[in-house]
């Protein structure tokens, strides 16, 4: 870790979502008999922990957990960051839809976790809710809202089964060569592009449009008043 922030790293994320050795070991679907796995698990979960504490000792840490069907996994990586004072944001399951929120809304009311602000990402399908505990801890909580890039997801079919859980998030890189990845669900061009060919691409050049209508958007002198006049209406 020191050499990391030594070379200019001031922040890591860490993907956990379990603490339990046997829900972890049902996580990571290795065939295992129970003892072996078991021990293996714990050792993996050990590390883990290990890691994160002494990164935040150094970095600005945080960690993300992906929400499954059963919130104990998840509440008890709640309390561990509760309890060391670590950055945690929940993510919904897009596979289980429904029944992922449920269970991140169970947590919440469990946890009498109040509301207090949220972050939408511009031109993304990104939008967090921040969550506070005990009038200190304050969590995060991944949500996902409507939105498309037309040069993409114009004419989708998986868009109008109802079965895009994501919309545009953002944009992935991937592969060696790079590639850019702009959909979750589909490869190929569009979907998957040469990074090359991205910058040439029709969706490069709506997002670039839609970025600069947003920045002088947000120039605007008079945004404030406007906000106070749609709120009025």
């Amino acid at each position: 870790m020191p050499k990391l922030k030594d070379a200019g790293l001031d922040s890591i994320n860490f993907s956990i979502h379990s603490l339990e050795k046997f829900s972890f070991l049902k996580l990571q679907n290795h065939k295992m008999n129970i003892k072996d796995g078991s021990t293996w698990a714990q050792n993996c979960i050990d590390l883990a922990v290990s890691n994160v504490i002494n990164a935040e000792k150094l970095l600005n840490t945080k960690i993300n957990c992906v929400v499954g069907d059963e919130f104990s996994s998840a509440e008890d990586i709640l309390l561990f960051c509760t309890k060391n004072n670590i950055k945690l944001r929940l993510l919904n399951d897009l596979s289980l839809g429904e029944r992922s929120l449920q269970t991140i809304n169970f947590i919440l009311k469990k946890s009498e976790a109040n509301l207090i602000g949220h972050e939408v990402t511009l031109i993304s399908s990104s939008h967090r809710l921040d969550y506070q505990l005990n009038e200190k801890y304050i969590f995060g909580v991944k949500c996902i809202r409507n939105f498309y890039l037309k040069s993409l997801c114009d004419g989708c079919q998986i868009r109008k089964e109802g079965k895009c859980y994501e919309g545009f998030y953002g944009i992935r890189l991937e592969g060696n060569p790079l590639k850019v990845r702009l959909c979750l669900y589909r490869n190929g061009s569009p979907f998957v592009q040469k990074l090359n060919d991205f910058f040439k691409s029709r969706q490069y050049r709506e997002l670039k449009k839609d970025t600069e209508d947003v920045r002088q958007y947000l120039l605007k002198d008079d945004i404030i008043e406007e906000q106070k006049t749609n709120l009025k209406k």
